[in-house]
């Protein structure tokens, strides 16, 4: 199904404290987002990403380090918040979000900087883990915000239009990574439209995801504001942990005060719809739910939440074009592959008058790169046949090619892969395809048929039924003595055509008792 595209810049909730001087004027922050990925040894790899508005000129600039706090999850069990330790982060990276498009420009004062900020985290060993938090004292970029109640405190402060980010790390027995955010987009939306925001996610541990939409976190009404003695940033079911207070006629479902439903968000693919009818800045959160699913057992467990804090920048400078369309694309929106084999289809649009530019690009965790949330072997997406780039005039052809291998079984939830066309007026739409590795079946074993004593040492046994299946690797086989339970591998197997194994090495078996049995193990090493 095509969908149109509107930017948005999308935040992760996982909150840390800025180190500016506590006099200086507010740095207009839109958000930022934070993800983690496990790297062993009881390590996380960190990247924050802090987005301010840049037309903001008489405010601070980004910062030049941050600190987060890191709470013992066992103590914050026990409302304990005495045991934590925080952490200071540099500065890394700083530049301009650009559109999705490669052509466009921003919308007319719509500037947003990001900052990106990298660490390393050592977790200990909380039996339940940590709480991480951040907050960012009067710092919301609340002189535009139309949907936040400005009069609970006095006079200029105008709180709660701070900042307060949380996430929780799982034990490291789970090696959990956090989802990840593949896109950094404008957050322009239509006025007048129907907007649809893809948060294109994806999770390193293939874990499912649920979304919703939230109330965003915000410390303490009037404290947050107070920025010569801001509070200290405390870990969800704290009293300071608390959530921004909305205006009369703004909520949740309706965030824009149309007067009816004017949001919602698909629970599985995160996709947003948004019609807002008036011009602003409006703040809302998403919420992603993870749940790690266990095959040998058949359940999930849920890890815990990460949010994302989203700035809605609405306006009326939109194209309007036609924009342009998908004209070769697969069916069906739900792809299967077998690991080992290659799933290969052609995305190819056009422009809606046929000669301006259109450029074609893809984003999924199955792509090598920074954003890469597997290892390889990874998909390739390059121009197709007849076309020398993805960046064309009048249409546009892309190839795709993956070809998974065992360790990207879907026992979960299935890969997500986007493909986004846009042209020259700025216009994005999108194509969105779930792929499913599915697992090789495990295979039935032979039957032993009989089993013959044939010297003093040796014992051959009979087969029956053997696979003939594409999926085969070895049958491997087991053998007890003496009714002792402890069947021990002693060989392989490695031809399915095999109807005889003769065990050389059952040494006096005139007074010993042996069994065996044979399994049969597929070609990713899943025996039955």
């Amino acid at each position: 199904m095509q969908k149109r595209f509107a930017g948005l810049l999308l935040t992760l909730l996982f909150a840390f404290s800025f180190l500016w001087s506590p006099n200086a004027k507010g740095a207009h922050l839109m958000g930022g987002d934070l993800t983690y990925k496990y790297i062993g040894n009881n390590r996380y790899a960190l990247q924050f990403l802090i987005y301010r508005d840049a037309n903001c000129t008489n405010c601070l600039p980004m910062p030049a380090s941050l600190t987060y706090y890191s709470y013992a999850g066992s103590y914050v069990a026990k409302s304990d918040y005495s045991v934590y330790t925080t952490h200071n982060v540099k500065l890394f990276s700083i530049g301009l979000v650009k559109p999705v498009a490669p052509n466009c420009s921003s919308p007319t004062g719509v500037s947003v900087q990001q900052g990106v900020f990298l660490d390393t985290l050592t977790d200990g060993n909380d039996s339940l883990g940590y709480h991480i938090t951040w907050f960012a004292p009067g710092y919301r970029n609340g002189s535009i915000i139309v949907n936040l109640n400005s009069t609970i405190c006095p006079s200029p402060y105008g709180v709660p239009f701070s900042m307060l980010w949380y996430t929780f790390i799982p034990n490291n027995s789970y090696k959990n990574s956090s989802p990840q955010f593949l896109n950094n987009p404008i957050p322009y939306l239509c006025v007048g439209q129907t907007n649809t925001i893809l948060p294109t996610c994806s999770d390193p541990d293939n874990d499912s995801l649920v979304f919703s939409l939230q109330i965003p976190y915000s410390p303490p009404a009037c404290a947050g504001a107070n920025q010569n003695n801001p509070p200290t940033p405390y870990p969800l079911g704290h009293p300071n942990f608390q959530e921004v207070v909305y205006k009369t006629g703004y909520s949740v479902g309706d965030p824009f005060g149309n007067g009816s439903t004017s949001i919602s968000i698909d629970p599985q693919t995160g996709v947003i719809t948004a019609t807002p009818k008036s011009q602003g800045a409006y703040v809302i959160a998403i919420q992603v739910q993870e749940y790690r699913y266990n095959p040998v057992y058949k359940k999930s467990v849920y890890m815990d939440f990460v949010r994302r804090d989203l700035e809605f920048i609405v306006g009326n400078g939109c194209p309007t074009s036609s924009p342009p369309s998908f004209t070769t694309y697969p069916s069906s929106s739900k792809l299967i592959v077998a690991p080992g084999d290659s799933l290969v289809f052609d995305i190819a649009g056009a422009s809606a008058n046929g000669t301006d530019s259109v450029h074609l690009s893809a984003t999924g965790g199955m792509f090598s790169g920074s954003l890469a949330t597997i290892s390889a072997p990874y998909a390739t997406f390059v121009p197709g046949s007849g076309f020398s780039s993805l960046d064309y005039k009048g249409k546009v052809d892309g190839h795709f090619v993956w070809k998974p291998s065992c360790q990207q079984i879907t026992y979960s939830s299935p890969y997500t892969v986007t493909f986004n066309l846009s042209d020259q007026s700025c216009h994005t739409i999108y194509q969105t395809y779930q792929i499913e590795v599915q697992p090789r079946p495990i295979l039935t074993p032979p039957l032993v048929k009989c089993a013959s004593i044939t010297s003093s040492s040796t014992i051959q046994l009979s087969l029956l039924d053997s696979s003939t299946k594409a999926e085969f690797l070895q049958y491997k086989v087991y053998r007890d003595t003496n009714y002792s339970g402890n069947f021990v591998l002693i060989d392989s197997i490695n031809s399915f055509t095999k109807t005889s194994y003769t065990d050389t090495k059952a040494t006096n078996n005139k007074k010993t008792i042996y069994s065996y049995y044979i399994t049969s193990q597929n070609n990713c090493g899943l025996e039955g």
